[in-house]
């Protein structure tokens, strides 16, 4: 394993530059995400329920709703997300035409082609999961509105937060992937 900033001898000098940039930029985009989830939760906790008038009895059928597109953002949706975005097989087994389709140039070293595509379905992927975890966080908030009580409103933050913690940038993951290529 190598070193952060250091370039590992199997890639490209141009590669490990990108993906160093690449990284910095998702290691924003995350703190960015991560606190506008912490800003929902201020918001939700400062106003409150506006909709209080002895309960949300006639409003479950929301929470209800909320919740199981919550389990199927996050139970289903961010981990076919992850494995179609953040997957090498599709692009190890990928042709120089499917690459010259993908937008890249003819006469660039196969491999780098598909590391440089790999990145960008890598930011990909990653500001995709980000962006569910945050929207369970406003299902939180949305619910809070509807008159859901503090147990089920911090249930919706705590999932968000829960997703969003297992998954940050991983530079080791992302150099290990691009390495893979040939």
């Amino acid at each position: 394993m190598s070193a952060p900033g250091a370039a590992p001898a199997s890639l490209h000098p141009l590669v490990v530059e990108v993906a160093d940039r690449q990284f910095s930029t998702l290691k924003g985009i995350y703190l960015v995400l991560a606190g506008l989830l912490l800003a929902i939760l201020v918001t939700t906790i400062i106003l409150g329920t506006p909709f209080d008038s002895g309960g949300s009895a006639g409003l479950w059928w929301i929470e209800a709703l909320l919740a199981g597109l919550s389990v199927l953002l996050l139970g289903l949706v961010m981990p076919l997300t992850r494995r179609r975005f953040m997957g090498t097989e599709r692009l190890q087994k990928a042709s120089a035409e499917d690459l010259q389709a993908a937008g890249l140039p003819e006469g660039i070293d196969l491999r780098i082609c598909r590391q440089a595509l790999y990145l960008t379905r890598y930011t990909a992927g990653c500001v995709i999961t980000w962006g569910l975890c945050s929207a369970v966080g406003l299902y939180g908030l949305v619910a809070r509105m509807m008159g859901a009580g503090a147990l089920e409103t911090g249930l919706f933050f705590a999932l968000a937060a829960f997703a969003m913690a297992l998954l940050p940038p991983n530079r080791t993951r992302l150099t290990a992937a691009l390495e893979e290529f040939y």
